[in-house]
């Protein structure tokens, strides 16, 4: 799976020079769900139960009642394009978009202590027996374990190296390239990292990225989006995919 093995491993990883030791993360905690929902749809029941009742009222005494209104819809507040499909990831905070050939699973991945959700992935193949893909997506909300704000910035780039460490074990792995942006109106970066895999097997890519979008929440988290893609080298099909699809997919982050 982009030189992702279908087990996980575990294992340490060195730091990216001058971005956050690894004790420094842990997960948000769940937003928690508000009543008022609930409140308003057993306002609603209770509504149309009594209109249904005054309806059977008048039509007993043979009056005719006035047409009521249907019931439509809101209309969604943000949809993704018609080639895409949309996943609305709780834990971290984020809704984004992936093409529609992607696969979405309730895979959990765990990288510095922190679990990844909100899995889609593309070109899954069978490389020398191990299951990959040619790109996935995950997120997640970390925070900061100590009173200190987690920096946008030096947390990408620790997840970045990370997550390359994890899934191509011995790649070279670039500094990474840091750029701004914002996310609903709220400021935050993506780091990309190039990555040269050791392709030990044909069927292993020898170009890959990895760009982490981070923006802050709150005093002390950030909400993460992850992908991971092979961009030269390993089967002929699945075919690997372009960089331009992975900035599509961190342009589509709204926050939840």
């Amino acid at each position: 799976m982009t030189g992702w093995p279908s087990e996980d491993p575990q294992r340490e990883h060195t730091p990216v020079s001058g971005s956050p030791p690894l004790s420094t993360f842990t997960e948000l905690p769940a937003p928690t769900r508000s009543l008022l929902p609930a409140t308003l749809s057993i306002i609603a029941i209770i509504a149309i139960v009594g209109t249904v009742i005054a309806i059977g009222v008048i039509n007993r005494n043979g009056g005719t009642p006035e047409a009521v209104p249907a019931l439509t819809p809101a209309p969604a507040t943000r949809s993704a394009p018609p080639s895409t499909s949309s996943i609305v990831n709780t834990p971290a905070r984020l809704t984004y978009a992936v093409p529609t050939d992607w696969v979405a699973s309730n895979d959990a991945v765990e990288v510095l202590g922190v679990s990844f959700t909100g899995v889609a992935e593309y070109g899954v193949y069978d490389c020398a027996g191990t299951r990959r893909s040619r790109a996935r997506v995950v997120g997640a909300a970390a925070q900061s374990k100590s009173a200190k704000p987690l920096d946008p910035e030096s947390t990408a780039a620790a997840f970045a190296k990370a997550f390359a460490d994890t899934y191509y074990p011995g790649a070279r792995v670039d500094s990474p390239a840091t750029e701004s942006t914002l996310v609903d109106g709220k400021k935050a970066v993506v780091v990309t990292a190039k990555i040269s895999p050791k392709a030990a097997e044909a069927c292993l890519p020898k170009d890959a990225e990895v760009t982490v979008l981070a923006t802050g929440l709150g005093d002390r988290g950030a909400a993460l989006l992850v992908v991971t893609n092979d961009l030269a080298g390993g089967p002929d099909s699945p075919k690997s995919l372009p960089g331009a699809t992975t900035r599509k997919i961190i342009e589509s982050a709204r926050r939840n």
